[in-house]
């Protein structure tokens, strides 16, 4: 153990730093995607082109991820962190002066490769900065933060490309860069790696890299044509076949790049599988409810940035309450609770959806989703982070951000393809115009299955959570394993 984990002195400054740090991530995602079309007019190219903007980045930070996160439990995490938010500045500033397509999505690399470093080190240095007595307070605060980022961004966006240009989407990273290469400087210790001498594996590295990129590029595919043509399955075998040969190598080299021995803690690999069918669920509303509010309910777009804007307000207020109730009352109670009213408010919205639905129905029905939302991340990142020992921390911080990330993917790939089968369905398989132009009550019937689903699907992680109490006692006991 080294010598910062006994002392916690400086562990406001030190969240201040993390926190600064997954705002402007949070606000850098959110906000990209608004810009694409105003993109494809700037810079005189396509959809086709410009949507790998934001391909490029997701694509990056999910292949390099777990990779930050090994390099930081070997090298030390201050140093890699550090250089996570040079990069991400640096390349913001690039995105920023970009003239074509293609530059930008080449610099869109860059900021991805300081993402992932950010990102898979975040929630470990916060979890070495805080007591256990206190890591649901800071993770609260953490997610909260997040939360901000992620409502702030379409609207400081919008305002940006209003009165000034696109490229101030990117520059307005920098203040916020540069205050957190100054703070990380400042306050993150240098000492926070494992005490025990360890190897990099390059080749399990580059095997998961291929596993994850191929992965994600296979759902990207999926989104655009089916999970059955053949460049769709290409991808997916593929990864499978990478995936395969990682496990197979981590299983007998000393220094694996993750050490598969950690899954066999079972308050890790639950919550995991929580976290991932949580936010996979979560993807249908995210991906769908736009369509229902516009299609079906003819809402402008400002008035659904509302009702999304009010989502994010629950979880940015909840997260840090949430936080403090899992110090004091623990993890467990807490996880309990949130996916039993995240699993009503989708049965709820199965029920009662359709094209009668009033406005405050819809008010309700966001807000419920970000208060199950501010009530699960504290807890359940908390629970995660404390699960292992410290010398795993870059691993598991890693690996807690890509079972989030890759359960939004896989929920958007497959929940919108689902949504499209049961149109097709109750349409008898017939579509002239495409989806969003099929009758009314097939949609509707459409939303309504994909919300069961969800619904179905946080069930089953109520059940996966409930069975590690019942064997565990409660979790919460693993706040030891770091004292």
């Amino acid at each position: 153990m080294n010598q910062y984990s006994e002392d916690y002195s400086k562990r406001w400054q030190v969240l201040c730093a993390v926190m600064t740090g997954g705002f402007m991530v949070s606000v850098d995602s959110s906000v990209v995607n608004l810009i694409l079309p105003t993109l494809v007019k700037a810079l005189m190219t396509d959809f086709t082109k410009v949507q790998w903007v934001v391909i490029s980045y997701l694509l990056t930070i999910i292949s390099l991820i777990m990779i930050m996160g090994r390099l930081g439990d070997i090298l030390g995490k201050r140093g890699i962190y550090l250089a996570g938010f040079i990069l991400f500045t640096l390349g913001s500033l690039l995105c920023g002066l970009s003239g074509s397509v293609w530059w930008l999505i080449g610099f869109r690399v860059v900021q991805g490769i300081g993402g992932a470093m950010i990102l898979a080190l975040g929630f470990a240095v916060a979890t070495h900065a805080f007591p256990p007595a206190e890591r649901g307070k800071a993770m609260g605060m953490l997610a909260s933060v997040v939360s901000l980022g992620v409502v702030a961004g379409p609207v400081i966006g919008g305002f940006l490309v209003k009165y000034l240009s696109w490229h101030w989407i990117f520059f307005m990273n920098l203040p916020l860069g540069c205050l957190g290469i100054y703070m990380v400087g400042k306050y993150v210790p240098s000492g926070i790696h494992s005490p025990q001498k360890n190897g990099f594996d390059l080749l399990g590295a580059v095997l998961f890299f291929l596993c994850m990129f191929l992965l994600f590029s296979g759902l990207t595919l999926a989104q655009k044509t089916a999970f059955t043509h053949v460049r769709t399955m290409g991808a997916f075998i593929m990864s499978l076949i990478c995936a395969w040969l990682f496990l197979k190598r981590e299983k007998r080299i000393e220094f694996p790049l993750i050490n598969l021995s950690i899954f066999s803690n079972r308050v890790l690999s639950v919550n995991l599988i929580a976290l991932f069918l949580f936010y996979f669920s979560l993807s249908g509303v995210f991906v769908l409810a736009p369509f229902f509010f516009e299609d079906i309910l003819g809402y402008p777009p400002d008035r659904i940035g509302f009702l999304f804007g009010g989502m994010s307000v629950a979880m940015a207020i909840l997260s840090p309450v949430s936080g403090i109730l899992s110090d004091r009352l623990g993890a467990s109670a807490v996880i309990i609770f949130s996916l039993l009213l995240m699993l009503a408010t989708f049965i709820l919205m199965g029920y009662g959806i359709g094209p009668e639905t009033t406005g405050l129905a819809c008010v309700a029905t966001m807000v419920l989703i970000g208060v199950s939302m501010g009530f699960y991340m504290s807890p359940s990142h908390s629970a995660v982070m404390g699960a292992v020992s410290r010398e795993h921390l870059g691993v598991v911080s890693g690996l807690l951000i890509l079972s989030r990330t890759l359960g939004q993917t896989a929920g958007v790939a497959v929940l919108g393809t689902a949504w499209a089968g049961w149109v097709r369905f109750y349409n008898s398989g017939i579509l002239t115009n495409g989806i969003t132009d099929a009758p009314v009550y097939t949609r509707i019937e459409g939303f309504r299955n994909i919300a069961y689903s969800s619904a179905g699907l946080i069930f089953f992680a109520l059940i996966c959570v409930l069975w590690l109490v019942s064997h565990q006692g409660a979790f919460d006991r693993v706040r030891s394993v770091q004292k």
